[in-house]
């Protein structure tokens, strides 16, 4: 059974400063301002995801989960989380073609 992953916030200490990353909506604003400006953009994406699922806004977690794996098709835990988020919404059979492409992955 597949399960959401909760090791995200780990490493988004790594690009600012943990401090100042108090709770989730934080972490959204701060990788708001993040993407874009150089960098590894699909990390920050997939971290802008886990954080909206962890708010519980599937919606916008699918959003940034898609793009995230558009940029880095190779990070088996972006299509983890993008199939967990699909799942919070009810589209089962769409979740499915995201947990085969993360165990090929990973």
């Amino acid at each position: 059974m597949f399960e959401f992953r909760a090791q995200p916030l780990d490493q988004l200490r790594r690009f600012g400063d943990a401090r100042a990353i108090r709770d989730q909506a934080e972490a959204v604003t701060l990788l708001g301002f993040m993407i874009g400006t150089g960098g590894d953009d699909g990390v920050r994406l997939y971290l802008l995801g886990h954080a909206r699922y962890e708010m519980g806004d599937f919606a916008a977690a699918e959003a940034a989960l898609r793009l995230s794996v558009a940029i880095d098709p190779t990070r088996a835990e972006a299509f983890n989380d993008l199939a967990a988020a699909l799942f919070r919404q009810g589209r089962d059979a769409e979740a499915l073609t995201f947990i085969r492409q993360a165990l090929k992955l990973d």
